[in-house]
């Protein structure tokens, strides 16, 4: 007797939870169809007012090598993101030199500017190719632009160590001359 009772608690409570999870079903289908209808209603609206929906109307158009700052020697290499990241914060060769505590330090003696300049003399060549870099008057990064999700990324932290260490080179510069 209790054994007829235990198995009517249990079909009791299957039906129970097959019916909240056909409940859950629906509301989903519902939200499902009301979000493909809200973007469709907002698609017209902005292609109305002119707007591109089109993904590859985005893509840049192809830039001839030696007009791309990313063809010339390591730029792609030093300023594009690596994938997968790598476990260092400095994706590359030219970030892990560059690294220096200081390139953050404020330098006010003249001695500590001399030796920064000294050790950072190292990365003139470096510093030379970038220069010659940005004289191409583009910029692209090679990859596939046609998935948003495969688009290359630049590296700004990269792009931000060379800007600080040349930045406190300037700065120590200028205390070393007496300017």
């Amino acid at each position: 007797m209790e054994n007829d009772a235990t198995v009517k608690i249990i079909i009791r409570l299957l039906i129970a939870l097959a019916g909240l999870a056909v409940l859950v079903l629906l509301f989903y289908a519902e939200e499902d169809w009301r979000g493909k209808q809200a973007w469709e209603n907002c698609k017209r609206e902005l292609e109305a007012k002119g707007e591109v929906l089109d993904w590859n109307a985005y893509i840049p158009p192809p830039v001839p090598d030696d007009q791309n700052f990313f063809k010339a020697s390591k730029m792609q290499e030093w300023f594009v993101k690596l994938y997968p990241p790598t476990v260092s914060p400095y994706t590359n060769e030219l970030a892990g030199r560059l690294r220096n505590d200081d390139t953050f330090a404020t330098i006010t003696n003249e001695t500590k500017a001399i030796k920064y300049m000294a050790w950072s003399d190292q990365f003139k060549p470096n510093f030379d190719l970038i220069r010659d870099a940005l004289k191409r008057p583009y910029a692209r990064m090679g990859g596939d632009y046609s998935d948003p999700f495969e688009i290359p990324e630049p590296d700004f932290v990269n792009v931000r160590l060379i800007s600080q260490t040349l930045a406190q080179r300037t700065k120590c510069y200028h205390l070393a001359h007496g300017e």
